[in-house]
């Protein structure tokens, strides 16, 4: 070959390039779903159930039939990824709340303990006055806070109108008496609206 010579160009593939080319191939295949024919994924879902079963199909319908149940777990699988990331996601999130909270409880507690050692220090210098300062301090005790009746004053109103009624019916209550007294006075409209029915029996 002269010098300078540009080496003709070669009619053989290149057994490189020709790797890379078979290598990037099934890439794209693999991007791309398997399309099943409209007519068979009716088929295909029911596992040809009422076309025969799979022994009574060819050998062409059921590697279609393969490739459409692969790509369909391959689908499904795809699904539980997914839904395995967000979970993961939301436990990271979750981790890094409970550590913020859990640094704010820290602070919380460093200041009751410096709040704890001020009063202590305050208590010691006010008894170091002298006179009535001198005496122990001690927290004023005061009645328990008690939260709201479980019975309403309506609920109540309404035993004592069902127990007048009772007797009424026994004939323990004094006659001549009216029967709007015997409820007591009403002092909202509701328990007025509740006396009247209750006269009405």
């Amino acid at each position: 070959m002269p010098r300078g010579a540009k080496p003709a160009a070669s009619s053989k593939p290149n057994p490189f390039d020709s790797d890379s080319d078979s290598e990037s191939q099934p890439a794209k295949k693999s991007s791309g779903a398997y399309q099943a024919p409209a007519d068979a994924k009716k088929r295909y879902k029911d596992g040809f159930r009422d076309a025969g079963g799979l022994e009574n199909q060819s050998v062409e319908e059921l590697e279609h039939y393969a490739a459409y149940k692969a790509e369909e777990t391959t689908d499904a699988l795809a699904g539980c990824l997914r839904i395995a990331e967000d979970i993961k996601q939301d436990a990271t999130d979750t981790l890094i709340t409970l550590h913020k909270q859990g640094e704010q409880i820290s602070r919380t507690h460093e200041k009751a303990v410096e709040i704890d050692q001020d009063l202590t220090k305050s208590e010691t210098l006010l008894g170091s006055l002298g006179g009535f300062f001198s005496k122990p301090w001690k927290p004023k005790k005061t009645r328990k806070i008690k939260g709201p009746a479980e019975v309403s004053r309506d609920d109540s109103f309404k035993k004592k109108a069902s127990r007048m009624e009772q007797r009424d019916k026994l004939g323990l209550s004094p006659r001549g008496k009216n029967a709007n007294r015997q409820y007591g006075e009403a002092t909202s409209a509701m328990d007025k609206v509740q006396v009247r029915q209750c006269s009405a029996r």
